[in-house]
């Protein structure tokens, strides 16, 4: 079982904020099919995960993909009328091993920082 704890979790539906930490975008599939998605407008330094309801209320943590990952390796398709967004396939995901690696990398230089502001 992977846990972000603790770590900040923004549970509103705010645009412009991530969903956890400062740099991590939940994107929810119904289904195991379902792949990941960046609208075109999505930030680029941002970690986007793919999250599969299909148990709910236990979810699935598929995999994850920076945004100009996304951006390069995704195909371009209109799901929404006027919506258009990067779909990413599952073989690009990369395991959350490697992102909860990096939130702890941050957390780490965070406290440094704060740490050394304090001296």
């Amino acid at each position: 079982m992977l846990f972000f704890s603790p770590c900040h979790w923004d549970i509103g539906d705010r645009p412009g904020l991530a969903d956890i930490e400062d740099f991590i975008d939940a994107k929810r599939g119904r289904t195991e099919r379902h792949r990941l998605l960046m609208y075109l407008d999505g930030r680029l330094d941002w970690a986007y995960v793919l999250v599969c309801s299909v148990d709910h209320p236990n979810y699935w943590l598929r995999g994850w993909q920076w945004g100009e990952r996304i951006k390069e390796l995704g195909v371009v398709r209109e799901l929404q009328p006027g919506r258009p967004c990067y779909v990413l396939e599952h073989e690009h995901l990369r395991p959350m091993s490697e992102l909860l690696r990096e939130v702890r990398r941050r957390q780490d230089v965070r406290g440094f920082i704060g740490l050394s502001a304090l001296r």
